[in-house]
């Protein structure tokens, strides 16, 4: 019906918009950062690697052999094995690390790769040579995208010199010869020919093997063979990748591994990077957090920050959700330390959310009214400290 606005008023018109159906949006992209038990193949550390099911998470994040969950009870995996238990597609990870910050450095043996006879016992063992210690941690070399690779391959006895005696027999090849090439990607580093595991042999004939890779500029090696013949304590064909010792962060560097930079896209930051990723959980955030490697304030930055950066995703989907887990402490009690999971009760989880809610709320309605930031700031920060009991 057609109005009239010749007469002063107020006038309604209602408009047909026609309907406005809800659009369906797509979560089934996965992002999850935290520790993880190695870091091979083509995953580096603190970048994020898609992984499409649990074997290949394994592939990228699990020591060979190994089910993927690490000595110290990180949360990642379990979190990622879930996703894909549940009916999960594909999912993007990042590790932070292989070990807990602050841990003491492994013994050399323990990250070391150990190369077995063809009968399946000890032969040598190999470490990564790495420069100098600094700061009493290891220095870790240049990511090249792919690790040192040992190979073993057969080998014979030295050929005779120039000058020997006419009519002179060779030495015999019976088996226990073979060389070893250090390798990255497809270059060869260092080669070395015509090895032994007999330390008595006659330089002539073969090279006793740790003698010739004491001069590796890549690797360290050790015997660890037992008795028997040099042959029957020959390392069986094969290549063998060579891990470096594990990253071990300094405790002041925990909070800014988890958050990471965007120009380098690691950590949380790279994951947000990632266009597709519509759902992201840092589990491993409280297992930092009960261990005493972050405190309850670095704890709420980087939940703020994850949910900040949900809020503004752009150029990414336009629906993200971050997952929070609730801190295992007790609101207002024991200065919110972190508590055994049977001392935690539901109400805990509760009044942490409520209060998460109250400030969330606060700033909206503060920016709707354009109140001042010092005042925003004043007030977000009482409540925080209501929250902490402090």
């Amino acid at each position: 019906m057609a109005l009239d606005y010749f007469a002063p008023g107020v006038y309604v018109e209602e408009v047909d918009r026609g309907s406005r159906p809800i659009d369906g949006v797509s979560m089934s992209v996965g992002g999850f950062v935290g520790f993880t038990e190695d870091v091979r193949g083509d995953a580096e550390l603190f970048k994020p690697m898609m992984v499409t099911n649990w074997s290949q998470y394994q592939e990228y994040f699990a020591k060979a052999g190994s089910d993927g969950f690490t000595d110290f009870d990180a949360y990642l995996p379990f979190a990622v094995q879930g996703w894909f238990a549940n009916g999960g597609g594909r999912c993007w990870v990042v590790s932070i690390g292989t070990k807990l910050p602050g841990s003491p450095l492994p013994p050399p043996e323990e990250t070391a790769s150990k190369l077995m006879t063809s009968g399946g016992k000890p032969s040598l063992m190999i470490n990564l040579k790495l420069p100098e210690a600094v700061d009493g941690a290891l220095a870790l070399p240049a990511s090249t995208g792919s690790r040192i690779v040992v190979s073993v391959v057969e080998s014979e006895p030295k050929p005779l010199p120039d000058d020997a005696p006419e009519g002179t027999d060779p030495p015999l090849n019976n088996g226990e010869y073979f060389s070893i090439l250090v390798k990255d990607g497809g270059e060869i580093l260092e080669r070395y020919d015509n090895l032994t595991m007999n330390p008595q042999a006659e330089t002539a004939v073969a090279d006793y093997v740790l003698t010739a890779l004491e001069s590796s500029e890549y690797v360290t090696i050790a015997n660890i063979s037992q008795s028997g013949q040099p042959l029957s304590r020959r390392p069986n064909n094969g290549a063998y990748e060579i891990a470096p010792p594990p990253y071990i962060a300094r405790l002041e560097h925990m909070a800014r591994d988890v958050q990471g930079q965007r120009s380098d896209k690691t950590g949380i930051q790279g994951i947000f990077e990632v266009d597709e990723v519509a759902m992201i959980a840092c589990p491993d955030l409280m297992r930092a957090y009960q261990d005493g490697l972050m405190d309850l304030d670095q704890v709420h930055g980087v939940m703020e920050m994850l949910v900040s950066n949900c809020e503004n995703s752009f150029p990414g989907p336009a629906f993200r959700m971050v997952v929070l887990d609730p801190p295992p402490v007790k609101p207002g009690k024991n200065d919110n330390l972190a508590v055994a999971p049977e001392q935690q009760k539901p109400q805990d989880v509760a009044t942490w959310f409520e209060h998460v809610l109250i400030v969330a709320l606060c700033l909206a309605h503060f920016i709707i009214l354009g109140l001042k930031l010092p005042t925003l700031v004043t007030v977000v920060d009482r409540l925080w400290c209501r929250l902490r009991g402090t």
